[in-house]
């Protein structure tokens, strides 16, 4: 059991529900209790506006204020503790992130997080990701560990000079083995998520460019291997490219053809709706290579499949430290 976690929310006119009431406001934002369990918990006076308890679920909020709410201690979803170090140096770490471990703390997840493991486990509390990578997504991810690599790293990232190679199971099989995606990705309404809503295909969103190639297929399973370079970093952006593309990741909870979400079905359940930490899909991050931020040498990473890859080929980890003057292209 965790310690618990005092949450803090400020009100600002997009965070505003309707109708503008302190239950609405954390049933919608707040999806790790239902609403009568909101009900109950403002009524038991656990929730403060603006350091004042409020226990009337009717309150009416206004723009500009603050809100606590003190999570009691509870028992966090069941998680893989251990992890591979890639590599590292006295600047840089990269981890072979297992599937379902959570890189930053959100919804059930406060300690059983990658960041909170590598802390603890590396004795190192100045650890931070420099990228993110999906709950039910396997592989290497890249860590700072001063403040000058986080910012020659946060740079790179930002002007696209981290190139990273996923491996992803796409179900079906295209009928060219290279295509390219530029379809945009942006944010619409979801109820299953907070204000902000969910990532999907969308004519109004961020440019977002990924690069497929299909490198292995299975017939019989009408399935295949697919080697994936990506341009931007959207969220989810492999998982909503693929599906956009007509062919899904394989036993993704979430995202099907056309890059939105599954339908959902006449009164179900706000639990039992999927949302993007849901796991089952098939997604690697597999190669990434990068210009060292403080010696400027040429890092390229490769970080072996799980199990699950094993049929279709095989991926041995590797790490090549090497000059500019050596570097080549994969």
């Amino acid at each position: 059991m965790n310690e618990g976690y005092i949450y803090r929310d400020h009100v600002t006119d997009k965070k505003i529900t309707h109708p503008n009431t302190v239950l609405e406001f954390y049933t919608k934002h707040h999806h790790h209790s239902s609403r009568e369990q909101w009900h109950q918990i403002i009524q038991h006076g656990q929730v403060k506006i603006d350091k004042k308890i409020v226990n009337d679920v009717n309150f009416a909020l206004s723009p500009g204020q603050t809100l606590e709410y003190l999570r009691a201690p509870w028992v966090e979803p069941d998680v893989i503790m251990e992890f591979d170090v890639i590599f590292q140096d006295e600047h840089i770490l990269v981890i072979n992130k297992p599937e379902g471990l959570p890189v930053l703390p959100g919804a059930m997840f406060l300690n059983n997080t990658l960041l909170n493991l590598a802390k603890r486990k590396l004795n190192d509390k100045r650890l931070r990701p420099i990228h993110r990578l999906g709950r039910g997504t396997t592989g290497a991810i890249l860590f700072a560990k001063t403040n000058e690599a986080a910012k020659k790293l946060g740079i790179a990232f930002k002007d696209r000079q981290i190139q990273k190679i996923y491996l992803a199971i796409l179900s079906g099989i295209p009928t060219e083995t290279k295509f390219t995606i530029n379809q945009p990705i942006g944010l619409v309404p979801y109820s299953a998520c907070s204000i902000n809503g969910l990532w999907v295909a969308s004519d109004t969103g961020k440019p977002s460019v990924s690069h497929f190639e299909i490198i292995a297929v299975k017939t019989k399973e009408n399935c295949c291997l697919a080697k994936v370079t990506i341009e931007t970093g959207r969220p989810h952006q492999i998982r909503i490219h693929s599906a956009y593309a007509g062919y899904p990741l394989l036993d993704d909870p979430l995202y099907t053809i056309g890059g939105q979400p599954k339908k959902m079905e006449p009164n179900e359940n706000l639990s039992d709706i999927p949302v993007p930490s849901d796991t089952g899909y098939h997604l690697h991050s597999w190669k990434m290579k990068f210009i060292h931020p403080l010696f400027n040498d040429t890092v390229k990473i490769t970080c072996p499949p799980p199990k699950y890859f094993s049929n279709w080929g095989n991926y041995k980890c590797c790490l090549l430290y090497t000059s500019d003057a050596a570097d080549e292209e994969d």
